[in-house]
């Protein structure tokens, strides 16, 4: 997906609502638009999150069960 498309986007992780142009930028091009999600969503306790180029990567905090019952 084009970075531009994800601007006012919301994304839900594990209850929270992070918002584009609040929470996180949707920025100039995609690995920037990436980075600055994973921000976002590292700074959430349930999980943790890296930006590698234009992918994002989520982990959750607790491994099993209760990490398998985090919503994306």
């Amino acid at each position: 997906m084009d970075f531009s498309n994800l601007s006012g986007v919301t994304v839900f992780v594990s209850g929270h609502s992070l918002v584009e142009g609040t929470d996180w930028t949707a920025a100039t091009d995609n690995d920037t638009t990436a980075a600055s999600l994973a921000s976002a969503v590292d700074a959430l306790s349930e999980v943790s999150a890296t930006a590698t180029g234009a992918v994002v990567t989520i982990l959750a905090a607790t491994a099993g069960v209760a990490g398998n019952s985090i919503t994306l």
